[in-house]
């Protein structure tokens, strides 16, 4: 990648607010899935209770993160990456959980503004 696309994708990565947005579905998605392997191995402390919880959370995350409107077509980029290869794919069938359709129409909303401002 030349310098100057670097330059510009780093400065996207600094304005556009997906980027923020998706530190946090990214950790809580890690976790439940952490806490589903250990349960799944009979690790001790941890119950379906725990998993349960975990999932509950990570999915009021992926809410919150698919209403986050991208204001760069990289920011852009990168949601829709998080939807379809994200660490939960193959989990779910791509549009399974309600989020990923409301993501979907963020990004389009988005890149509208973002094509028709430039």
């Amino acid at each position: 990648m030349a310098k100057s696309a670097r330059e510009h994708s780093t400065r996207a990565t600094r304005s556009d607010p997906v980027f923020a947005a998706l530190d946090n579905p990214r950790k809580l998605d890690r976790s439940w899935l952490d806490l589903a392997k250990l349960e799944e191995a009979g690790s001790p402390g941890v119950t379906r209770y725990d998993v349960e919880r975990g999932s509950a959370v990570a999915e009021e995350a992926a809410w919150k993160f698919a209403q986050t409107e991208p204001t760069t077509a990289v920011g852009a980029a990168a949601m829709l990456d998080y939807i379809t290869i994200g660490p939960i794919t193959g989990l779910f069938e791509l549009g399974e959980t309600n989020w990923h359709e409301t993501a979907f129409r963020t990004v389009v909303a988005s890149l509208a503004k973002i094509t028709s401002a430039g």
